[in-house]
């Protein structure tokens, strides 16, 4: 058997050993090909990498890293978005983003539920605080109208606190005279409306009539309405005995008049007759009185 010389060592320190040609080619007592068999089988097959270059294990690494780089820098791949446009002061993270964005929002809510007050909290969310302060105007606007100040919950806060200047604290009173036309009608009552103008809510009217009345059939006869003093109050007749006042009569004619209701524009009167005939008139004065 042909003898061959190897040196097993290194060239700075060599073991030279003489061994069998065939041995020559073997390491822990495996042949180059058996080597590379197993470094194949630990590796695996490059041609079955995923990646573009499959040249090596070490290129195929790089490749995947350079793509891992460039997928990290494109933000609007990870629906995020330029963070150089996020409206807040911090833009260096989406994180410090949102929590300046909470900061921002929890003081916001501390200030208006300090400013309201009592049962408005720091804890209410922004729908519950506009509650409170809508609860708010509607107190506002109602304790107003209470006082003879026209005003609505939906007037901006300013214009209700504005309006306080307005509450008389005294008595007011408009007066003011005015002609209607009562249409012709039978037995039975008929409603009319005295317009007024009144800057306040009147609690009283007092309402004073003069004319006459034409009844028509079986003769023309004249019924005197003059001078009956109509007075009525914030929905309570304020009579002596009843909520009308009966006018003279005139044989068997009787007319009564009344204050149904009254408001800032208009009182609304109320004639009422037994006649059996149609009754008439062309004008009938009245002189009013409001009192708030």
């Amino acid at each position: 058997m042909p003898k061959m010389k190897i040196n097993l060592g290194t060239p700075a320190s060599p073991n030279w050993v003489v061994m069998d040609a065939k041995d020559a080619d073997t390491l822990d007592g495996k042949h180059l090909s058996e080597i590379q068999a197993d470094y194949n089988n630990k590796i695996g097959n490059l041609s079955n990498l995923n990646t573009t270059n499959k040249t090596s294990v070490v290129n195929a690494v790089n490749e995947i890293k350079q793509e891992q780089v460039s997928h990290s820098a494109d933000t609007a791949a990870h629906g995020i978005g330029d963070k150089s446009a996020l409206l807040t002061t911090n833009k260096n993270t989406i994180v410090e983003a949102i929590n300046e964005l909470f900061t921002f929002a929890n003081d916001g809510k501390t200030g208006v539920a300090t400013v309201v007050g009592s049962p408005a909290t720091a804890g209410d969310t922004f729908s519950q605080l506009v509650t409170h302060i809508q609860n708010a105007k509607n107190t506002m606007a109602t304790n107003l109208s209470n006082k003879g100040v026209s005003a609505s919950g939906t007037e901006a806060l300013q214009a209700l606190a504005n309006k306080i200047a307005n509450v008389n604290t005294g008595k007011q009173v408009a007066y003011g005279n005015t002609n209607i036309t009562i249409p012709p009608f039978n037995s039975g009552s008929v409603s009319l409306t005295v317009p007024i103008s009144v800057s306040f809510i009147p609690k009283e009217v007092i309402l004073l009539l003069n004319g006459w009345i034409t009844t028509i059939g079986g003769g023309l006869d004249e019924v005197s309405l003059r001078y009956p003093l109509l007075h009525r109050g914030d929905g309570v007749y304020l009579n002596s005995t009843s909520a009308s006042v009966q006018a003279v009569k005139y044989g068997n004619i009787a007319l009564s008049a009344y204050i149904s209701s009254f408001n800032q524009t208009s009182i609304t009167l109320g004639i009422q007759s037994n006649a059996g005939h149609q009754i008439a008139t062309d004008s009938l004065q009245c002189y009013w009185l409001a009192i708030g």
